[in-house]
């Protein structure tokens, strides 16, 4: 369930491409800032990457002995004041999304903190909070440039402006299924939907309930451990799932069948 360093540089990569773009898109004047703010994200991902992945310091973060360790301090820390702890989950969720870090690691520790409901409660407000926050910088830095792409006649635009209809209008089903698919990670997609103009409201609602299934194992890991070896738990966590996903694909694959049939009627005869 680890999300690899290679994710992350190729999430760097993808956020550096869109360089050109920003400053073609907007006005000088705003290209240099978006350009500046840009090249400090990219290095600042990078950054945080090599620190996490390739330093003692941080791979020791990762390691499982040092997680329960902050999982029975952020437990006191719950004790005493659960809302300031909070607080910083939250902030910590979202800067790990915005530089494309793993978050399995605070699902831990949210389940050594808060247990399995408290703790699958608060990965989704923090896993939402830093999906939203990540898809708004994306959106800011190069939806101007998308939209500039699918002005015109022009085959290519026509076919992005196709694409990004058809994601605007199953945008909900996009985001449950990237959850729910552990080769497309966490960060990236939330960069690719800020792109894309999927609707925030679906973004947050994809999030929060689509990656039940993830949330549940990495909670349970810190607050049971014993469960996520017991096939019992993984049946109701799918089942939820399914229950959950079932309506939007049919809903999805009526509103593709009824998009189709308006445009065979409304085509030449």
């Amino acid at each position: 369930m680890n999300e690899p360093a290679a994710s992350i540089s190729e999430g760097a990569d993808a956020i550096a491409t869109t360089a050109v773009a920003v400053e073609r898109a907007v006005s000088p004047a705003a290209a240099r800032v978006r350009l500046v703010i840009l090249c400090l994200l990219t290095v600042a991902v990078i950054a945080a990457s090599i620190w996490l992945f390739g330093t003692a310091q941080g791979r020791r973060l990762l390691d499982r002995e040092h997680l329960a360790a902050l999982g029975d301090s952020a437990r006191q820390w719950v004790q005493a004041n659960p809302l300031s702890f909070l607080l910083m989950f939250v902030v910590a969720y979202i800067v790990c999304a915005v530089l494309l870090l793993p978050v399995w690691w605070l699902q831990i520790i949210s389940g050594f903190a808060f247990g399995i409901v408290a703790g699958i409660g608060s990965v989704m407000l923090g896993s939402t909070t830093g999906a939203l926050a990540t898809a708004a910088v994306s959106s800011w830095l190069g939806e101007d440039f998308v939209r500039s792409r699918i002005i015109g006649d022009g085959k290519g635009a026509r076919r992005l402006n196709k694409a990004i209809g058809l994601l605007g209008r199953n945008g909900l089903l996009v985001v449950f299924i990237c959850r729910l698919s552990y080769p497309i990670p966490y960060g990236v997609s939330n960069y690719l939907f800020g792109l894309t103009g999927i609707k925030r409201r679906d973004i947050a609602i994809g999030t929060a309930l689509g990656g039940v299934p993830v949330y549940a194992g990495w909670v349970a890991a810190g607050a049971r451990p014993d469960w996520v070896s017991r096939w019992q738990f993984w049946v109701i966590v799918v089942g939820i799932n399914l229950l959950l996903l079932t309506p939007l694909v049919l809903r999805s694959f009526r509103r593709s069948e009824s998009v189709d049939g308006r445009s065979g009627t409304d085509g030449p005869k």
